[in-house]
């Protein structure tokens, strides 16, 4: 993909009725919007995503969608060339927001029309509009990705954490037959003061346990013995496997870690 050149430092301009805001170091196309389908009851809520000064990721989240996952909430990096600006969730979800530049008239006000697909019918997108009267709340919808992923709330203590990566490895076990065991690094994540991040074991064990619908799967990951977690300053979610055991070592940064296992677990299982 040919990236496009980002506006000079200070430049303000008005694309696709979003603000572009070049700050100090970086320029991001800026989005902060709440998209809405005037024929069904759909909704997908976006904005910039405060945690990455990249400028590059956005959270996302989704209400009445059609398919099994009608409601969620996923990080989305903005990929840019000359003629589209695409949303896509990182390490595959059932959302893709695509921005042409098109607009419509909404009660006489022209707003940007993107295309957004859901995974039960990728090759048909449904044209949802900006609604100038809905603004997302951030906060809201970081913690919306928080729950989705399974990182911990604040004031959840290390003993209701661990008990729900056990619980979830029970049920991991029971849909693959296996017999897998888990070692989580807490001094590491204590040591950094991430110990929230710790629960995102769940989702690495869910991911597991979806995947083993499929018999082949099923049959690889039934034979594991141990999954590690580790805590790492930076970076994405890295996973490693050696015989029976995989390697797993997260960070603040590792986003969507059970949508990135699957997609590690189909490409190297």
């Amino acid at each position: 993909m040919k990236w496009i050149e980002a506006p000079r430092k200070g430049a303000l301009q008005l694309v696709f009725g979003l603000a572009v805001i070049a700050v100090s170091g970086r320029s991001a196309l800026a989005v902060e919007a709440v998209l809405v389908d005037r024929t069904s009851q759909a909704t997908v809520a976006m904005a910039d995503y405060p945690g990455d000064k990249t400028g590059n990721t956005v959270v996302v989240a989704w209400d009445n969608a059609p398919g099994d996952q009608p409601a969620g909430a996923m990080m989305f990096r903005r990929e840019r060339d000359s003629s589209r600006t695409a949303y896509v969730a990182i390490g595959g979800g059932p959302v893709l927001i695509v921005d042409h530049g098109r607009h419509t008239l909404v009660s006489g006000t022209s707003v940007p029309v993107f295309d957004v697909s859901f995974a039960k019918d990728w090759d048909h997108s449904v044209p949802m509009v900006v609604s100038p009267d809905a603004k997302p709340d951030i906060a809201k919808l970081v913690g919306r990705y928080r729950a989705y992923e399974h990182i911990a709330g604040e004031g959840e203590a290390k003993r209701e954490i661990d008990a729900a990566i056990r619980a979830q490895l029970a049920h991991t076990n029971t849909a693959c037959g296996g017999s897998l065991g888990t070692d989580v690094a807490w001094t590491e994540f204590e040591r950094a003061g991430q110990i929230a991040l710790a629960k995102q074991t769940v989702a690495l064990l869910e991911a597991l346990a979806s995947s083993c619908s499929d018999r082949d799967y099923k049959s690889a990951i039934g034979k594991l013995g141990r999954l590690r977690v580790g805590y790492r300053a930076d970076g994405a979610l890295d996973l490693a496997s050696k015989g029976s055991e995989i390697a797993a070592s997260m960070s603040p940064k590792s986003f969507n870690p059970r949508e990135t296992t699957r997609r590690w677990i189909k490409d190297n299982l």
